[in-house]
């Protein structure tokens, strides 16, 4: 008689994940998802219920914008640099690459932001006039550290967690997002960062107008003794000989004399412009930096609590079927007691037995 051909489902029988390498459908997927309903249930609770204590704690965040265009002086830079290089020398700090990534760097670089964190703020956190904070950063935020270096690096990572940068090249553009619990300090501290971008960025100019005009200065007095030598030179040749147009060779060494002198004075017409104009950078206060939105007014909330509820919730959801999916897959390796997962179980066991932890090992 012949053997009777096995049913297809028992292949599924017991565990759907009993056997690894079977290929899994969408109903063995939902048996394993309701044989753990209660895991699926519990983990995305509790994580909501973390993720909502933890935004209670926190409170709400605000967020203050501000936009800003870099301006970069070509003018006299390249005109400086020019005669430096004609000579030579290369002016430290003659150009700063890309003025967008610069500024975007510069505005969460640990000097900016440390000079933020030391700066006294005014807060309203209400409508009464006792519902005033004053303080520095590190004041408002409470931060319990032991030394003052140990705050200040707590600060300057919470701060910078704080401050969002961006920007936009095609359009020269900046974007300065500041976060803070209160408006008043979000708006604040945005504005403190633009000033201190200026600040920065007139010291730089004119510091760096200072060396060209140090530069330039020795240069030019340079340029008008050889603008005097040469002059000399054609005055010497001109009183030996006062004829010289009558012979082809002295005409020839009179006009080398005169090319000469009008190469030195042309050196000596630009540096000596060179030179005025390093004196006036070296004392203009313009700001390169134009201000399209400025940060006052510009604070709202930040983010939504729902919205960061709803997502941890999810997350908890994805959590909750990876581990059920995770304990079905070991149930079934175990079950079905496979070569590697049986010497996983004694060298486990081992293990524990040699901390001490043998008997509660065998009780599990």
């Amino acid at each position: 008689m012949p053997e009777r051909a096995p049913v297809h489902g028992d292949r599924h029988a017991g565990s759907p994940l009993q056997h690894p390498r079977d290929e899994l459908t969408l109903f063995s997927i939902l048996a394993v998802l309701l044989r753990h309903r209660r895991l699926l249930v519990t983990v995305p609770l509790v994580t909501l219920a973390i993720a909502i204590t933890v935004l209670l704690i926190v409170g709400r965040t605000y967020s203050a914008d501000s936009t800003l265009k870099p301006e970069v002086s070509e003018g006299s830079a390249s005109r400086i640099s020019g005669v430096a290089a004609q000579f030579g020398f290369l002016i430290p700090g003659a150009a700063i690459g890309d003025p967008v990534r610069y500024y975007s760097e510069l505005a969460t670089s640990r000097e900016v932001l440390e000079q933020v964190i030391n700066s006294r703020y005014t807060v309203h956190t209400g409508d009464g006039p006792a519902d005033t904070l004053v303080g520095t950063y590190l004041d408002l935020y409470m931060i319990p550290e032991r030394t003052s270096q140990a705050r200040m690096l707590v600060a300057l990572a919470k701060l910078r967690s704080q401050v969002i940068v961006t920007n936009n090249r095609e359009a020269g553009l900046v974007y300065i997002r500041t976060l803070a619990k209160w408006p008043d300090l979000a708006a604040q501290m945005n504005r403190r960062i633009l000033d201190l971008l200026n600040e920065g960025n007139q010291e730089r100019r004119q510091s760096k107008a200072a060396a060209e005009r140090r530069f330039v200065e020795g240069r030019l007095q340079e340029a008008r003794k050889d603008l005097n030598a040469a002059e000399s030179e054609v005055a010497r040749f001109l009183e030996g000989n006062r004829r010289y147009q009558d012979s082809p060779m002295l005409t020839l060494e009179y006009a080398q004399l005169q090319r000469r002198v009008e190469l030195r004075q042309q050196v000596h017409t630009t540096l000596a412009l060179s030179y005025e104009q390093a004196r006036i950078d070296e004392v203009r206060n313009t700001p390169l930096l134009v201000l399209i939105d400025r940060p006052e007014g510009s604070a709202r909330r930040y983010g939504s609590r729902a919205k960061d509820a709803m997502i941890w919730f999810l997350i908890g959801c994805v959590l909750a079927v990876l581990g059920a999916m995770a304990s079905e897959y070991l149930a079934a390796r175990r079950q079905g007691e496979a070569p590697d997962f049986a010497e996983f179980r004694r060298e486990a066991g081992a293990a524990l037995r040699g901390i001490g932890l043998g008997r509660r090992a065998e009780r599990g």
